[in-house]
């Protein structure tokens, strides 16, 4: 396995692999596969400081894989015209890889900039508010949640209000 991650890393591999199994295909399964790993981990979650290195961690990972993708494919791509392929291919393929790189820089711009500023300025401010109760009213038939709704509270609450079916909402 690392041997073929190293001969795409040096365009060692073929055009077609290195563009579409290394790029096209891996983009898929890795999007994927890290939207139903972070979907998972975001619904056991309690910490928003947790959330924040999970993101982080994402995010790294992404960068990562798009670095490798777009060096091997890049560099595939001119030794694809020393190997005596079709000069066309090769332009068309560096042209995408630039298109990509534009593409993922505009992605953590839009996207990865304000989760990660939204998720550090949560995990900072989240010890700022006041700590929730939660109480049974009149008999079990009405629950009182008073103080801030910090992360995690949802959960907890959820998983209080489930011990205490036939609750009516309070007012």
């Amino acid at each position: 396995m690392t041997l073929y991650l190293l001969r795409h890393w040096r365009g060692e591999l073929s055009l077609p692999v290195s563009y579409l199994v290394n790029g096209f295909l891996l983009s898929v399964v890795v999007t994927i596969t890290l939207s139903l790993i972070a979907n998972g981990l975001l619904a056991e979650m309690h910490s928003a400081l947790l959330l924040s290195v999970v993101i982080i961690v994402i995010w790294v990972f992404f960068f990562a894989i798009a670095l490798w993708q777009f060096v091997g494919i890049w560099r595939s791509a001119v030794n694809h015209m020393a190997r005596g392929g079709k000069r066309g291919w090769a332009i068309i393929t560096r042209y995408m890889v630039i298109v990509g790189t534009i593409f993922a820089v505009g992605a953590f711009v839009s996207q990865g900039v304000p989760q990660l500023r939204e998720t550090f300025e949560y995990a900072a401010s989240e010890s700022d508010l006041s700590a929730h109760e939660q109480r049974m009213q009149n008999g079990g038939r009405n629950i009182e949640f008073t103080g801030g709704f910090t992360f995690g509270v949802a959960p907890k609450l959820s998983h209080f209000m489930e011990a205490f079916l036939g609750l009516r909402r309070s007012q």
